[in-house]
């Protein structure tokens, strides 16, 4: 049984890789939204441009909102858009 268990472990491990290889050549882009001081955006963008050279298959597109933000948040969800990352802050 337990060698069963590691065969199939195996070959779904050697499908997923396939598959990632085959797919590999097409470009992620991830929406990131966020509010935004002044002062923090070349912050922002030195993180964003550091991920992205790590991780080149990755394309961050970055959605600034300074102003009413949870309301753009919400309007995108309910469009159906929602972001792939988003800022939450709490106090």
């Amino acid at each position: 049984m337990r060698r069963n268990t590691r065969l199939i472990t195996l070959v779904m491990l050697v499908i997923m890789l396939i598959s990632i290889s085959i797919s590999g050549a097409a470009k992620e882009t991830l929406t990131f939204v966020y509010w935004q001081d002044p002062a923090a955006g070349p912050i922002w963008k030195e993180i964003i441009d550091g991920f992205e050279k790590e991780n080149p298959d990755i394309e961050v597109k970055a959605i600034v909102n300074p102003a009413d933000y949870w309301t753009k948040v919400l309007t995108m969800v309910a469009a159906g858009q929602a972001p792939d990352l988003m800022m939450v802050d709490y106090a």
